[in-house]
């Protein structure tokens, strides 16, 4: 048995749950060590729902589509959210924090724009923004409240264009369309994963890292959480890499993962590098049946291989 996990938010422990099953989860204020995994349930504002990839689906007050996280208020009374805290990245390196005067009402939904290209907000507003933007290839949001107390967390890794993922009866999941300020729509439909195709790989780049990519040839997205990536043909090595919970790739859209052995520098790094004399990339469903498998030989410097056309 292995387990890969990318970077980690402070105060959040990751598992499995139900125990022993599939599905990694964060917990956030409920880390368990030596007992069952569980999730508290939200007594308070929760993180909702969360666009991390918004290029043509809702734009800001001031003309741009920048990101954005929402908070949800599941309460009958309303909140104080002055002191409240909404940070990024390992260890909150991005952080702002919520004015005096803010409160989210009861039952209410409020959605928050995370731009970097503009100032974050220090008064109450009708829009506000958080001065930072998302990673939509690998990050994790948390919240905490005016004692600095961490209430709810999310973690993702590679996020679809114009999709967010949100709390659904099942989790947290894809949906089939963002709801800002609203509940949240039904989940996605996934396309299979038998649809993905290793497509490029550049295993002798003149600068930078190794890196390579994979394709879905469906029209629907297609969730990557669990599945296996591995450049060791032998049976140990099928689990080498297993991609991190809330990673999808779009309808005939593509994925890049940095082949730098370093994983703990994003979800989107591999935990191994390419070798330019050769070898094989594969791609095993999280039962380790094989769905896609690449042979190469020798690489010439600064040029990529792969399908032509795309996924052929």
């Amino acid at each position: 048995e292995s387990v890969d996990y990318g970077p980690q938010s402070t105060d959040v422990s990751e598992g499995r749950l139900p125990d022993g099953e599939d599905a990694i989860t964060p917990f956030a204020g409920s880390v368990s060590p030596g007992a069952p995994n569980h999730i508290v349930p939200a007594s308070g504002p929760v993180l909702n729902e969360v666009l991390a990839r918004n290029r043509h689906s809702g734009v800001s007050p001031w003309g741009d589509t920048p990101d954005w996280v929402e908070l949800h208020n599941p309460t009958g009374e309303p909140v104080d959210l002055a002191g409240w805290t909404l940070a990024r990245g390992t260890g909150g390196t991005d952080r702002w924090t919520f004015p005096v005067g803010a409160t989210l009402p009861a039952g209410g939904f409020l959605q928050i724009w995370c731009d970097a290209a503009e100032p974050a907000s220090v008064r109450v507003e009708p829009a506000w923004n958080t001065g930072f933007s998302l990673d939509g290839e690998s990050d994790d949001i948390g919240l905490r409240d005016a004692r600095g107390q961490l209430i709810d967390a999310v973690v993702f890794g590679f996020q679809v264009t114009d999709l967010s993922i949100g709390r659904t009866s099942g989790g947290w999941q894809l949906l089939e369309r963002p709801t800002p300020a609203a509940p949240n729509a039904a989940p996605a439909v996934s396309g299979p994963s038998s649809a993905l195709r290793i497509n490029e790989w550049m295993a002798e780049p003149l600068t930078g890292d190794d890196w390579f990519e994979l394709y879905n040839q469906d029209l629907r997205p297609v969730d990557l959480a669990g599945l296996f990536l591995t450049d060791d043909p032998s049976v140990a090595g099928r689990t080498k890499m297993q991609v991190a919970p809330l990673s999808y790739v779009g309808g005939r859209e593509w994925v890049r993962w940095r082949a730098d052995g370093k994983p703990g520098q994003g979800r989107d790094h591999a935990r191994f590098q390419l070798d330019g004399r050769g070898e094989t990339l594969r791609l095993y469903a999280r039962d380790q049946t094989l769905i896609d498998s690449v042979e190469f030989g020798g690489q010439i410097a600064g040029v990529s291989e792969g399908r032509l056309p795309d996924g052929a």
